[in-house]
């Protein structure tokens, strides 16, 4: 029997994922949380907006599984937030991998990671949670990803890089070999990294 699991995120990083969680036979989905009060009562995908994440800890008693589908957000402190209430309400919290991602057994990873289509994960890679590793991603050997990072479309990680918590990269970015991107760090689409890279104020920074 399918075990029942709620998402936490109705808007656009859904929509990309959702195929992929829709796959996994281990799961059925119950509904969707999300505080959009426009999308509240209406289906998407097929599936019931229940309510805002208020109503996280009253289906606990009924459903133990939550995966958050909430994306970059330009106040990095409020996905952290969410991510505290999935925790605070002790959900069970999966990882979902794409069928179509090449992924090496040796992947270590935490909780709550994304890894979509047509990514590929190299040998010696360690993941911690709650990350996102977009479409056509490529994570080289021996690379560190901490927990909250969104790396998205296409980006290329090379071997030995070390990458902090609550980083966003942008779409298209090549970032060379060993180096380090330090927390809190923002790196714009198209970018190209040759050294390392300190944190930027694009992201706010209070829960540091």
């Amino acid at each position: 029997m399918k075990k029942k699991i709620i998402l936490l995120g109705a808007g656009g990083h859904m929509t990309s994922v959702i195929e992929t969680i829709k796959k996994d036979k281990r799961f059925e989905i119950a509904g969707f949380l999300d505080n959009d009060i426009k999308k509240v009562g209406k289906k998407i995908f097929g599936i019931k907006v229940l309510g805002g994440d208020n109503k996280l800890n009253k289906l606990r008693n009924k459903i133990q599984y939550a995966f958050l589908t909430v994306g970059y957000m330009r106040n990095i402190d409020e996905r952290l937030e969410l991510i505290s209430k999935l925790k605070k309400n002790s959900y069970i919290i999966p990882n979902f991998i794409s069928k179509n991602a090449d992924v090496s057994k040796s992947l270590i990873k935490g909780i709550g990671n994304t890894i979509m289509q047509h990514s590929l994960i190299n040998n010696n890679v360690k993941i911690g949670d709650f990350n996102i590793l977009n479409n056509k991603s490529l994570i080289e050997h021996d690379v560190t990803i901490g927990s909250n990072v969104h790396i998205s479309t296409g980006v290329i990680i090379n071997g030995n890089v070390k990458i902090g918590n609550n980083v966003f990269i942008g779409s298209g970015s090549t970032i060379v070999n060993n180096l380090e991107i330090e927390d809190y760090s923002f790196i714009k689409a198209g970018s190209l990294i040759k050294k390392n890279f300190r944190n930027s104020d694009n992201f706010k920074k209070t829960n540091k």
